[in-house]
């Protein structure tokens, strides 16, 4: 590679002279969706800020900007020929790039820069820092290999020192290597083929490149615990040179006053902190952080950062249930899913001040914690969560060597293993100081899932201050501190047990499409929501639930999700951050535990009189109501119990808690209902006529524009006789016989999409990509024969098709399912 390097520093030299006309040339790719920041970022001073809060030098420089790049077969020379210009550090994929192309296993990602080093820098050490870059990565400057990084999500650094020329610019010269889903290392939800809950990938750097002096010798990391019941931090600080006769100082501080100091021979430092304030969502107090190294009294380095004093531990609390423990007090935690996906950085947000809005609008919509899923972020991210008081459980990105949904006991190679535990390692190592991470998840649901056990004691040995969830859903394997579910939609919890604490880590998903404001018109949510007030009628049901399992012994949830994510829609806030779906003070409120009043059961239309009954998730309530339409307070009825509607009536109330605070006004509709005439003429066949058709889909398509691959009749509406396993859809059409005047109850349960028409109009949506899921409707029909209609389709994965119908006044059964269906 010497060969070449004269040539290409040259031609460098010529191409960074012209910095100013090509900065004037460049623009961004074509985007698919513009964030507020997509257009301020800066040319050629993006992500300015220092890159690592909690280990802080005054000197260091931003290599982000304008490179050249070229995409190239996997060859060992540098390329002859660049490409073009791309912004570094958003990934060649993103529009914020400038060249949004993707990048197969086989194609290695090339990048060049100049640089120049301070003339003050001179005798000192220089370190070349890469934020992160995804996944393999090799290092030349001026023509000499500085080295070779395997890791797409954690900070690493390369002494140049040795490698830089006197006096004139330097040339740096990187190549990545991304195979993306076709190796076997860490890469969470990338995919060359983005569709469903899989996205699109993030090749090459995708965080800040820079660099900085250091002397001879000086302080590499440190590695802070805090202990709240002695009030005491330890502290080890690693050094990199020569370690004879080094002195080591450790200094707190609070806005500026030194509290404690502490001095030794040994890296190994303790201070005292008595009466410590300490650090929570609440109250995310900080202290200063001094380390200094000297050497017989002559400074050699010194760094400032900070630390925040808090404990996560598990824990009974006073009804006996295992908590997670925050400070020693059982404090329940509800966070969104937060997969930290840009539609214009990808991986990469378009700046800091985009990321921390995320961070932000959490904590504003009344959250005290979030799921980081499956991805690891850049340093700033957790110090924005560290400010702002977010509590993060943080996940491992999920590895390649899965398809679907795997074994838990899966054996894996051991290059596999290897990669996944280093990078395990790293993400644990370079994220121990943070006070808001409290929880490590090494594998999400059954995804490359493999040695869990044995994980789960690594982890401790490497962190044991805090907990360990070691699958969050599904695959369960009776280790670590938590025992954690997934329930798509509507909540559910698991049973208490004895050592580990139980938690709900992934619910909800409700889907709304902002028109405008969507990755693609195809769109979809694990159930999609007719307008904003259903969404959040919906959303504070699911809380109602979620807090009455708060006092059965559920510790957290996890809802899905902060924003949507390319074609999922399921987010709080849309994919280009520009719309909150629901007013935050609403949301917050839900989140917190202050719920309006929810009428109990779904049934909404009577014939000669219903029952309502009121109630609220969380004792020491009072329930006001009106029955006329009108909205209530405290002057209003006052619900003491069980009351009966005789005539049609518009419910509403509001919940008023012991602290003063108020609900929203809850609206419910009481219909009481003649019932639709059922034909007199009987039909000359029993059965239903089935059409069965192809296609993949994320919603159920128009079927009668499709043309059918089966056509029979079945007397059942189900999909057992059609031995299909995926990309299928059904169609039952015919009439349904009713033997009595009544209000029926009609259920339909699904896995995937399914709907329900009687005389023409839709009774049931049940919609989307989703597992069981029930969804019940109400019709007062008169006896006779009613047209009925049934769509299903099943994409992939697990099927199944439920239908069931029963009356509703008292004493009523299932209706007998055999004989009932006709069609002419």
């Amino acid at each position: 590679m010497k060969r070449v390097i004269q040539f290409q520093l040259s031609f460098a030299f010529l191409v960074f002279t012209a910095c100013t006309s090509r900065t004037d040339r460049w623009q961004p790719a074509e985007f698919t969706l513009t964030t507020p920041w997509s257009l301020e970022v800066p040319v050629e001073t993006p992500w300015p800020e220092y890159p690592r809060p909690m280990m802080q030098r005054e000197e260091w420089v931003n290599l982000n900007g304008l490179w050249d790049y070229a995409l190239m077969g996997r060859q060992t020379d540098f390329p002859e020929i660049w490409h073009g210009t791309i912004r570094v550090p958003f990934p060649i994929e993103s529009a914020l790039s400038g060249v949004r192309q993707m990048v197969n296993d086989t194609t290695l990602l090339w990048y060049r820069r100049s640089f120049t080093v301070p003339d003050e820098w001179k005798g000192k050490s220089v370190l070349l820092h890469f934020e992160a870059s995804d996944w393999e990565t090799r290092v030349w400057v001026n023509g000499q290999e500085a080295g070779m990084h395997r890791g797409g999500y954690d900070p690493f650094s390369f002494d140049i020192t040795g490698m830089l020329n006197p006096g004139i610019a330097q040339e740096l010269i990187v190549s990545v290597w991304d195979p993306t889903d076709k190796g076997s290392q860490p890469r969470g939800k990338q995919v060359n083929e983005p569709g469903g809950i899989f996205y699109t990938p993030s090749t090459g750097i995708w965080q800040t490149v820079w660099i900085e002096p250091v002397p001879e010798t000086y302080i590499l990391d440190y590695r802070l615990q805090t202990d709240i019941d002695r009030e005491t931090i330890e502290m080890e600080v690693q050094t990199a040179g020569n370690r004879q006769g080094l002195s080591f100082t450790t200094r707190a501080y609070s806005q500026g006053n030194l509290l404690a100091e502490a001095h030794s021979g040994q890296p190994a430092l303790s201070l005292s902190l008595p009466g410590s304030r300490l650090w929570s969502p609440d109250d995310p107090f900080l202290y200063d952080l001094e380390i200094v190294l000297t050497r017989n009294g002559t400074l050699m380095d010194s760094v400032r950062g900070y630390f925040g004093m808090r404990k996560i531990s598990p824990g009974k609390d006073d009804q006996g249930y295992t908590r997670m423990l925050l400070n020693n007090a059982f404090v329940f935690q509800n966070g969104p899913l937060d997969q930290g996906f840009w539609p214009d950085g990808l991986y990469t947000p378009p700046s800091d001040e985009a990321m921390r809005y995320d961070i932000e609008m959490t904590k504003k919509m009344g959250f005290n914690m979030l799921r980081k899923h499956v991805k690891v972020e850049p340093r700033r991210f957790y110090y924005w969560c560290d400010m702002l008081g977010i509590l993060v459980w943080q996940d491992m990105p999920s590895t390649s060597g899965f398809v679907g949904y795997t074994d838990p006991d899966l054996e894996v190679g051991e290059e596999h293993a290897s990669q996944f535990t280093w990078e395990l390692e790293r993400m644990i190592q370079t994220k121990f100081n943070h006070p808001s991470v409290i929880v490590w998840v090494p594998f999400n649901e059954g995804w490359g899932q493999h040695r869990t056990a044995w994980y789960t004691g690594y982890i401790k040995s490497l962190d044991p201050t805090r907990l360990v969830n070691p699958a969050s859903g599904w695959t369960d394997r009776g280790t670590g501190d938590i025992l954690d579910i997934h329930h798509y939609p509507d909540p559910r919890m698991p049973e208490p047990e004895k050592n580990r604490a139980i938690v709900l880590g992934e619910f909800g998903g409700l889907g709304y499409g902002e028109d405008g404001h969507t990755w693609q018109k195809e769109n979809w949510g694990y159930r999609n929501m007719r307008d904003k007030e259903s969404l959040l009628e919906t959303f504070e049901d699911f809380y109602s639930t979620v807090w009455d399992f708060a006092s059965k012994g559920l510790s957290a949830a996890v809802y899905t999700q902060t924003t949507d994510v390319e074609t999922e829609t399921n987010g709080l806030i849309t994919y280009d951050r520009k719309v909150l779906k629901m007013e935050p003070q609403w949301v917050s409120k839900a989140v917190k535990g202050i719920l309006p009043p929810v009428a109990e059961g779904d049934q909404r239309i009577f014939m000669d009189e219903v029952n309502v009954k009121l109630s609220v998730p969380l004792p020491e309530v009072r329930i006001f109501y009106t029955t006329d339409g009108t909205s209530p307070g405290e002057n209003s009825l006052t619900y003491k119990g069980e009351f009966t509607l005789t005539e049609s009536a518009i419910v509403k109330a509001i919940a008023v808690y012991e602290d003063g605070e108020k609900s929203r006004i809850r609206s419910f509709e009481f219909l009481k209902a003649i019932p639709v005439p059922g034909s007199t003429e009987k039909p000359a066949d029993e059965g239903l006529r089935r059409q069965v058709y192809e296609g993949n889909w994320r919603t159920l398509p128009d079927f009668d524009t499709l043309s059918p691959v089966q056509s029979d009749v079945s007397s059942m509406v189900g999909i057992a006789s059609l031995k299909r396993e995926q990309h299928y859809g059904v169609v039952w059409e015919g009439v349904l016989y009713i033997a009595e005047e009544d209000v029926y109850r009609f259920s339909l349960t699904s896995d995937d999409g399914s709907r329900l028409f009687l005389h023409g109009e839709m009774l049931i949506n049940n919609d989307g990509v989703h597992g069981m899921v029930r969804v019940n409707g109400y019709k007062a029909l008169g006896k006779g024969y009613h047209p009925v209609r049934i769509e299903y389709f099943q994409r992939t994965g697990g099927q199944g098709l439920e239908f069931y119908i029963s009356g509703t006044g008292a004493g009523k059964k299932p209706v007998d399912m055999n004989g009932i269906f006709f069609h002419h």
